[in-house]
């Protein structure tokens, strides 16, 4: 680990984990609530 530390200063590697924490999170995320949204979204749009 001395090595990343030496190459990346510690926020831009927290910041990458923290990036890659949410990428994870969102390729997890359930399809049909997934669904539900973008269907509410497309619905509000049509409406206005």
């Amino acid at each position: 680990m001395r090595e990343a530390y030496d190459l990346l200063p510690v926020p831009l590697m927290a910041g990458i984990m923290i990036f890659g924490i949410v990428l994870v999170l969102a390729a997890c995320a359930p399809t049909a609530w997934v669904d539900r949204v973008h269907k509410f979204i497309a619905k509000r749009r049509l409406y206005r």
